[in-house]
């Protein structure tokens, strides 16, 4: 009977979180069109402000995890005049951000920005769908809150 009532409690304590109310962080998701409107190429991502997380960190926390990646490419790049859509998804109560540097530089290069680089822009971003026109006409990256691009309507599915 001890192993009966021990293999319960341990089912018990297992299952717990997923009938507590309040303990969990809810999912969320994050889609940011970033608008290239500089004269040179952006490396874009999304990066979260505390602790690193998979998925959710900028170079210089990739710099120091992951060595052998110094060479490769962070977030995507944009051309100048184009744009691209950056997304992910996570339970954070923390401050989420778009990173972007004016740069096509390789992980260790971007990782030597500081946040105060005329080069690199953290801007805060919410839940959801939004987009931002990055710009440098004040002399360092700035970002601009626009409409986001309309969606294309789903594709109906055949009968």
């Amino acid at each position: 009977m001890p192993t009966a009532r021990l293999l319960g409690t341990a089912t018990l304590l297992l299952l717990l979180p997923w009938f507590a109310p309040g303990c969990t962080t809810p999912s969320q998701s994050y889609e940011v069109e970033v608008i290239n409107k500089t004269a040179g190429p952006l490396s874009v991502g999304l990066v979260r402000s505390g602790a690193a997380a998979s998925g959710w960190t900028g170079p210089e926390h990739v710099l120091m995890g992951a060595p052998a990646l110094a060479h490769k490419r962070w977030g995507a790049l944009i051309p100048p005049g184009r744009s691209k859509v950056v997304a992910a998804e996570g339970g954070f109560t923390t401050g989420v951000y778009f990173r972007a540097y004016a740069s096509d530089g390789t992980i260790e290069e971007l990782a030597s920005f500081d946040s105060k680089s005329i080069d690199r822009l953290d801007e805060p971003v919410r839940p959801g769908r939004s987009a931002y026109a990055v710009t440098d006409r004040t002399g360092r990256l700035t970002a601009d809150e626009v409409p986001p691009a309309p969606q294309d309507p789903p594709t109906p599915k055949p009968q």
